[in-house]
Order: structure tokens, then sequence, then C-alpha cells
């Protein structure tokens, strides 16, 4: 009777902490940090937002041993691969999104002058973290 009456209270408590800004800007961010490398992902073949060749850094394109288009699908996997680990796994994948936009930022650093591109990347870095840290205070309520 003790057990039934403690997993009552737990899912009584798990209902008013879902409820709460800290629950919903995890929900949001999550959201977020999944469409975000899904949608970049997709685009890498689909070519319907952005011309990525682009911002690959010359530098990274001589030492590769592949073109430039199948370098992007290759990151485009990878993204679409980012965008299912923070689904499932938003405290794993939110921190694998922080580094991932780490090292875009260093190349959009060797590629481009645009720092408000930059600056945009930096914040979503920024924001994968925060996701990140959130999961990880939250996970076990």
């Amino acid at each position: 009777m003790q057990h039934t009456h403690r997993a009552q209270y737990h899912a009584e408590d798990r209902y008013f902490l879902a409820r709460t800004p800290v629950f919903r800007a995890r929900r949001v961010l999550r959201i977020g940090y999944t469409a975000l490398p899904l949608a970049a992902g997709i685009d890498k073949f689909a070519h319907l937002l952005v011309d990525w060749g682009r911002y690959v850094a010359p530098a990274f394109v001589r030492g590769a041993a592949i073109p430039v288009n199948q370098i992007l699908y290759v990151i485009g996997v990878f993204e679409i691969a980012l965008a299912l680990i923070v689904a499932l796994s938003p405290r794993v994948g939110a921190y694998l999104v922080c580094v991932w936009l780490c090292i875009v930022v260093a190349n959009l650093l060797a590629v481009s002058h645009s720092y408000a591109v930059i600056f945009v990347a930096v914040c979503l870095a920024a924001g994968a973290y925060a996701l990140a840290r959130l999961d990880s205070a939250l996970r076990f309520m």
C-alpha cells in the first residue's frame, strides 16, 4: 500500500512540474533543437534554404578527399542524426549540438566576415548548452 501512495504522489508532482515555466522552457528548447538540425540536415540534400557550399572553409575542402557536395551530404546525415539524438536524449544531444555549433562558428570565422551569422550561431550554441543543463537538472524529476 505504501508503494502505491508514493507512485500516486510522484505522478501528481510530475503533473504539477510539467506546467512550470522551467519545464515549458525545456520543452520549447527540446523541440527547437530537434527541428533546427533536422531542417539544416535535410536542406543539405534539398538546397531550398541556402547555398551551403559557400559556408565550407576552402582549407577544409582542400584537405578533404571528396567534393564539397559530398561533404555537405555527410554533414546533412550527421545533422539529422543529431536531431534524433536530441529528440531521444536531450541532455546528450544538446551537448553534441553545442559542440557542433562551436565547430560551425570556427568554420564561419575562416570563411566569412558575416559577423551577424556568426553571432547567431554563437547564440544557438548557448541555447543548446542551456537545454543540456536544464535537462540534466530535471532528469530525476
